[in-house]
């Protein structure tokens, strides 16, 4: 019998995972490096929702450890970690690095929990490694109470120049084929998150809203692991940020990563208000003129 796609590649998954069980995040074990620093930037993007409901509970999916621990540092009360393989936040806990911090296994496809099982879930640079995003998706959705959160690599607009630039130059730079670019080694297409597919989802499920932020990062392996109070690695880093951000305010590039925060739930004003002073941009879903499913009689 042919083995089932999303089987193989979640055993693929775990293959490598097991590979790297000991190492751990530098937001864990090595905070001062510039690697750290930036980790600590992108998840600063769940602050507005730490800060409005740090008393709930907390889901992440796809996690290695370094986005629990964060939650747990800003905050958050009740943080359970997961990921295909529990192996690594195993060794994290006993380590001692994953203290008040719940672990388990999970499959992002198949969540064995109940509906509303936490109040937010939260899925950080994992959902474009998925074998089938979409019916992540709506289990994230559905075991969330309140909203989900998903930092992920963004879809690159057909319509920005230096994004068609930027993509010839990895294909140059790295000696790989068009085709080798949208998938990774597992064999996983590489799904980036495109803001009009997950509005359009999120509508089809009569969810409230979503609220969109983008940002861009920047990653150089030579200077990665230096610390974050050397002066010219650290520019160097700051100054591909900066440069980044310029030609997509000009709208001649795509930025690099969204957090896309999907409320579940009806939000409240000074939900928004939080969300707006952060940055982010609201986008209230259109109501079902029928009627929502389900309520009728």
């Amino acid at each position: 019998m042919t083995e089932n796609f999303s089987e193989a590649s979640y055993k693929r998954h775990k293959s490598h995972e097991a590979a790297h069980i000991a190492s751990v995040p530098t937001i864990i074990d090595r905070p001062d490096t510039i690697d750290a620093w930036r980790h600590q930037r992108i998840n600063a993007l769940l602050d507005p929702l730490i800060e409005q409901f740090s008393d709930k509970t907390w889901l992440t999916v796809g996690d290695m450890g370094g986005e629990a621990f964060y939650l747990k540092s800003r905050g958050a009360a009740n943080v359970t970690a997961t990921n295909i393989t529990a192996e690594k936040l195993l060794y994290l806990k006993r380590q001692g690095l994953m203290d008040g911090i719940f672990v388990e296994q999970l499959n992002a496809e198949n969540i064995n929990k109940p509906d509303d099982s936490f109040d937010i879930v939260v899925c950080k640079e994992s959902y474009h490694h998925f074998p089938r995003p979409p019916v992540a998706f709506y289990e994230l959705m559905r075991v969330a109470r309140i909203a989900v959160a998903l930092i992920e690599p963004m879809e690159r607009s057909s319509f920005r120049l230096l994004d068609f630039v930027k993509y010839l130059a990895k294909v140059v730079l790295r000696s790989k084929s068009e085709a080798a670019l949208q998938f990774e080694v597992s064999g996983n297409f590489l799904f980036r998150l495109s803001v009009p597919e997950l509005k359009k989802m999120s509508t089809a499920m009569q969810f409230n809203c979503v609220a969109i932020r983008e940002i861009n990062d920047f990653y150089h392996g030579s200077t990665n692991l230096r610390s974050a109070h050397d002066a010219v690695p650290m520019t160097f880093t700051r100054f591909g940020i900066a440069a980044q951000n310029i030609l997509c305010r000009t709208r001649l590039m795509t930025p690099g990563l969204i957090s896309a925060l999907v409320f579940k739930a009806p939000v409240d004003n000074s939900t928004f208000v939080r969300l707006r002073k952060h940055g982010y941009r609201i986008y209230r879903l259109p109501r079902n003129p029928y009627g929502p499913i389900g309520s009728q009689t």
